[in-house]
């Protein structure tokens, strides 16, 4: 059994709603269609920029989209662009 914190979990929540979006999305527009609050979103989000997971586009018509395909994106990248890298115990 894996363990997922929280944060890892909602960051999964996000990238299947960006797999999903027709285009980019603000962070505004994951909170809504997530459930999410904004600030967790937008934490999230950085970290998940900052792995190169996803792109992000600034200006008033800015968001995020995936980097590259869902299919290519694995779930241990999501989890340790959140959580780190994990070690067996």
């Amino acid at each position: 059994m894996i363990r997922l914190s929280k944060m890892a979990d909602y960051a999964l929540v996000l990238l299947k709603s960006l797999a999903g979006a027709e285009s980019h999305c603000s962070a505004q527009a994951l909170a809504e269609m997530t459930k999410l609050r904004v600030p967790a979103v937008r934490k999230l989000l950085k970290q998940l920029h900052q792995s190169d997971l996803l792109i992000a586009y600034q200006g008033a018509q800015g968001g995020y989209c995936l980097s590259r395909p869902a299919t290519d994106i694995s779930i241990l990248e999501i989890v340790e662009a959140i959580d780190g890298p994990i070690h067996l115990t």
